[in-house]
């Protein structure tokens, strides 16, 4: 069964965390058994917010001290317990709850406490065994239970209270419950849960008003989710306090939740505990923050007060909200205005102490700008302005920039009305500040228009580019600057915003134009007509020199008129001259383009304006003298192949430097010009046969050599192959290898097989070196010499590869455990990638190959030692590092020590708990105590345990033994002390009231004194009384003898122990 919230781990942890019930003498070493602690979270809030109050309390358990207890034990035995109810799943949950409660008996201590039973289902079905000592007729009438009915939870309750009337004077009441379903009676209707949980919550407030202490166990089934469990949260709510008397789980770890209960009663730090916690007047409760501690509080005011029975030695908390009031006072302040507990320690001692108070920080909010109502206004101040926000407070301040607002006024907490100061035009940060220094910014705007005094100049050309001063006041930097609608360019606010420079736009017509001036916060002006654009002034072409020229062009001419301009351009007729050279606006320079025809022609000057000017006939071009056509005698050499690439001089007469040559229709490039009768030419690629060569001159005469040139296709490599030397090597390859042969290429290509290898070095055509690639297999393989015309040489099998064996050379690491599993690297030579490896004779798999000199296994299992190791390549040769591995067994944990015992001595014939200390220990260790197993174990750490020492029918000491589960142990000699039980005093007589009695009459009388035991014999005289009613250890009654004799008897007691006491002519009898 899993268990839930507090699961079974946890559960264990507290079984044996109580010292066992012992008898002794009361000590009262403490006066103070509890500690507090108070927290709050935040520490710090803002105001109007919460926080979290946490009381921490915690009890201080006296040593060997047990007050007497008497305990029902409450057992539901509805139908929901039988292992056929569905959900249960076969698990017989009655037969768990029986044994478990049955062990509850046998760890009570019967000479402290008494034990009773209410076992439930129906209201008609509850049965009852009343309060008694005797631990076997309870576990007899437990084990006659029987599971059947429906669930009466608050009925079982008052059946328990009722039995709980019998208590002893001096024991506490305690209920036990343990249940797996809902309440389901009374309830009105088979949907009505809330009947059935509002009379058993009642039954429980009932109880625990009566000063009984509440235990619930609530039994789930697996899968239940505790949080939303109706049974859970019920229990919960009825037990004493949550966290220390209510426990959730499944069948298994029933038995050790009753043994934490029957270990802890008792036992207890304090009892009749109140707390009393009054929130500071600055605070307020948050309504029903507090509801979901167990215990509730009660709420009166601004105080809290829990009441609860007992405080056990684990911490309790209890946790509530605090919200700040409106208008309270701020910074650090005390969360309660007075917070105690009192409390009855167990021997009944008032105590009250004051509990620490935490210190909480409440501040003010942060002023928050949301807007501003007319959020900008003239430089000269002056504007009224609306804050909008939050979190204002009064007495606050405005300053915008650096000038303080004036007229503030706070309208509340939202609204603040300023009168803004004067300001620098634009932005400008307004900063609202409350009078504990915090503040909040928001952006304000200042402005004016600005104002035009000077422009300078007021023309320029049509062009634009003219740069224009503006000189004012109000000019921001970023402002726009237009001449009529077009924006100027290289706009530059300067001389502290009271000047700015622009660059004017062209203009498509002359005239005046507006300049306007456009800021950045939209204010503007307007200087009317402040700008005249003028046309341009006109070009004139005046004169060319030279005028005169061939009409190859390429001499340059200048030009001399006005209004040049930079971006001018200059055309002879319609060709533009290039080679263009601005020396001013009156002198110009060209080259003369090149024409078709002699003759005059215009030259035009045309600015980048448009402006242009002519001198018409400016130009006059001339043809140049005939010259004698090109001549071709002879090529030299004629032939080449088709490739080309190669030179040849071509030798002739009236050869130009810049003429073209031809190979039939292709342009041979000219290398070299030696004179007109000889040049040198780089032969283009062709086709096979004779070609034409052809020559052009640059004024398009030509030379025609027919058939002067013949391309041939070249000669085809075949390689043959003679000799390999060597013609074998292992198949990791790296062989040097010399080929001999005939027309070998340095560039062709060789193979092994099918792997080309580079050619390593070129003797020759006839002999080459290369490096034999590796192979995977051993064997003979071809040798091919390819060429570039892709003709081969094959020496069939000419090369033969031979095995080689694998090296080991080193393991690292070279040992580990047995169990192998980690990874081990090994190094040598020539693995293989699919290569076995043994370690002795188990295969260690091959976790990653890296390449032939290292691999990377998996260690498999081994024996402790040495054992070689191998690798087998799948040829099979093999290599192998005798002792290369070595197996080590697992270190031993160390020994366990005992360091202390505590107690280390009891009484024979009890068992109860002790804590050993020492070191090593090992949870499933074993104790012994003599030669007895100790039960009860528990393993706290390494460092501790703590067992149930046995009984033991001889006093003396007795070594104790820790047994680790791997064997190993530690003795602690003489270790604990098994003491005889000490005897009781002797009983003594006081008085006896009345001290008469009456011959023949069986009279009742009362004996007084101390050390009175249940079970004592008393004798009137020689005579045995045969009734006698044990009241307590100081008083006995019991029924006189009869006799017929008067006169005066002792009384004498014998007690169990045979001890015995007589009073002397304690009695008369009279007539």
């Amino acid at each position: 069964m899993k268990m839930f919230k507090k699961g079974l781990s946890i559960l264990l942890s507290f079984v044996f965390l109580f010292t066992a019930l012992a008898s002794g003498t009361v000590s009262y070493a403490s006066t103070n058994y509890v500690s507090t602690a108070k927290y709050v979270n935040p520490t710090s809030i803002y105001v109007g917010e919460e926080a979290e109050i946490a009381l921490s309390i915690k009890g201080i358990e006296p040593t060997n001290v047990i007050l007497p207890n008497d305990v029902i034990l409450i057992l539901d035995k509805s139908g929901s317990m039988k292992p056929t109810y569905e959900e249960n799943n076969g698990e017989d949950k009655m037969a768990f709850a029986k044994e478990a409660a049955q062990g509850f008996i046998d760890l009570m201590d019967f000479t402290k406490h008494r034990v009773g039973v209410v076992d439930y289902s129906d209201v008609n079905k509850i049965g009852t065994f009343p309060l008694t000592t005797d631990g076997s007729s309870g576990k007899e009438y437990i084990d006659a239970i029987k599971a059947d009915g429906g669930t009466a939870t608050g009925d079982a309750i008052y059946a328990a209270i009722d039995l709980l009337k019998d208590k002893r004077g001096e024991a506490q009441p305690v209920i036990v419950i343990l249940t797996d379903g809902d309440a389901t009676i009374p309830r009105k209707n088979s949907q009505d849960k809330e009947t059935p949980y509002a009379y058993a919550k009642e039954a429980a407030a009932v109880a625990k008003e009566d000063g009984i202490v509440f235990y619930t166990i609530a039994l789930l089934t697996e899968g239940t989710n505790p949080e939303t469990s109706g049974p859970n949260n019920l229990l919960k709510e009825m037990a004493t306090t949550a966290q220390h008397h209510h426990f959730v789980l499944g069948s298994v770890g029933l038995a050790e939740i009753y043994a934490r209960i029957v270990q802890e009663i008792g036992r207890a730090s304090a009892y009749n505990v109140i707390v009393t916690d009054t929130v500071a007047p600055e605070f307020e409760i948050v309504p029903d923050s507090y509801n979901h501690n167990i215990p509730k509080p009660s709420v009166e005011g601004n105080t809290l007060t829990w009441n609860f029975h007992e405080l056990k030695d684990e911490e309790l908390i209890f946790t509530y909200k605090i919200r700040h009031k409106q208008d309270a006072k701020t910074g650090s302040l005390n969360v309660a205005a007075n917070s105690t507990i009192s409390y009855l320690d167990y021997t009944g001692t008032e105590t009250t102490s004051n509990i620490t108070i935490p210190k909480i920080t409440v501040n003010q909010h942060s002023p928050i700008i949301t807007s501003l109502e007319n959020d900008k206004g003239h430089v000269d101040g002056g504007e009224t302005v609306i804050i909008n926000g939050n979190y204002f407070r009064p007495d606050l301040v405005v300053d915008f920039g650096s000038k303080r607002a004036t007229n503030v006024v706070f309208i509340d907490e939202t609204k603040v009305s300023v009168t803004a100061p004067s300001g620098k035009q634009g932005a400008v940060t307004v900063k609202l500040s409350n009078t504990d220094g915090q503040f909040a910014t928001a952006e304000y705007s200042y402005w004016a228009d600005p104002i035009i005094t000077k422009i300078n100049p007021e023309k320029g050309p049509i062009t634009g580019g003219t740069q224009v001063r503006i000189d004012g006041q109000y000019f921001m930097p970023g402002m726009q600057v237009k001449f009529g609608d077009q924006l100027a360019s290289n706009v530059n606010v300067f001389n502290s915003n009271s000047s700015v420079n622009a660059t004017t736009p062209a203009s498509l017509v002359t005239g005046p134009v507006d300049i306007e001036l456009i800021n950045t916060d939209g204010t503007k002006v307007t200087a009317i007509g402040g700008f005249t654009y003028e046309g341009l002034p006109e070009v004139t072409v005046t004169s060319v020199s030279p005028d005169t020229g061939l009409v190859t062009g390429g001499i340059f001419v200048e030009i001399y008129g006005s209004n040049f301009q930079p971006s001018a351009k200059v055309f002879f007729g319609d060709k533009q001259a290039n080679g263009f050279f601005y020396f001013n606006s009156t002198k110009l320079r060209v080259l003369a383009p090149s024409v078709e025809e002699a003759g005059p022609i215009d030259v035009k000057v045309i600015n980048g304006d448009g402006q242009s000017g002519v001198l018409q006939n400016g130009f006059t071009y001339l043809s140049p003298p005939g010259e004698p056509a090109p001549v071709i005698s002879s090529v030299t050499p004629d032939t080449g192949l088709v490739s080309g690439g190669y030179t040849a001089e071509i030798n002739g007469d009236h050869i130009k430097s810049n003429a073209s040559v031809y190979f039939g229709n292709t342009k041979a490039p000219i290398t070299f010009y030696y004179n007109k009768n000889k040049i040198k030419v780089t032969v283009p690629a062709g086709a096979a046969g004779v070609t034409d060569i052809k020559i052009v001159n640059p004024d398009g005469q030509e030379a025609v050599l027919s058939e002067g040139f013949t391309y041939t296709e070249p000669p085809k490599v075949v390689p043959t192959i003679t000799s390999i030397t060597p013609d074998n090597g292992p198949v990791t390859g790296g062989t040097h290898v010399i080929i001999e042969g005939s027309n070998i290429q340095s560039n062709a290509k060789v193979y092994f097989a099918d792997k080309q290898v580079p050619i390593s070095y070129y003797f020759g055509s006839s002999k080459i070196r290369v490096i034999s690639p590796a192979m995977e297999n051993a064997g003979a393989v071809d040798v091919k010499i390819v060429s570039t015309d892709n003709e081969e040489a094959v020496a069939v099998n000419g090369f033969t590869y031979t095995s080689v064996a694998p090296t080991v050379t080193s393991v690292s690491p070279d040992n580990g455990l047995e169990s192998g599993g980690y990874q081990v690297f090994i190094n040598g030579t020539n693995f293989k990638n699919n290569a076995t490896v043994l370690f002795g004779e188990n295969v260690a798999p091959i976790a990653s190959y890296f390449n032939s000199s290292r691999i990377r296994v998996t260690a498999p299992e081994g024996s402790a030692g040495a054992v070689d190791v191998k690798v087998i390549n799948p040829d099979g040769e093999s290599g192998t590092l005798e002792d290369g591995f070595t197996y080590t067994e697992p270190p031993k944990p160390p020994e366990p020590t005992i360091t202390s015992i505590t107690p280390n001595n009891g009484e024979v014939e009890t068992s109860l708990s002790v804590d050993i200390k020492g070191t090593n220990f090992a949870s499933g260790s074993k104790v012994y105590i003599g030669s007895t197993q100790c039960v009860g174990f528990y393993y706290y750490n390494s460092s501790r345990l703590r067992v149930l020492y046995p009984k033991s029918s001889v006093a003396g000491p007795v070594d104790v033994t820790v047994v680790n589960p791997d064997g190993q142990s530690v003795t602690l000699t003489d270790g604990f002390v098994y003491n005889e039980k000490p005897k009781d005093p002797p009983p003594v007589i006081t008085s006896v009231t009345p001290n008469t009695g009456k011959i023949n009459t069986n009279s009742t009388i009362d004996i007084y004194g101390t050390g009175f035991k249940s079970g004592s014999k008393v004798y009137f005289g020689s005579t045995q009384a045969n009734w006698v009613y044990y009241v307590s250890g100081t008083r006995v009654r019991v029924s006189t003898p009869k006799t017929d004799v008067e006169g005066t008897v002792d009384i004498t007691i014998v007690n169990p122990d045979e001890q015995s006491v007589t009073l002397t002519d304690a009695f008369t009898y009279i007539q």
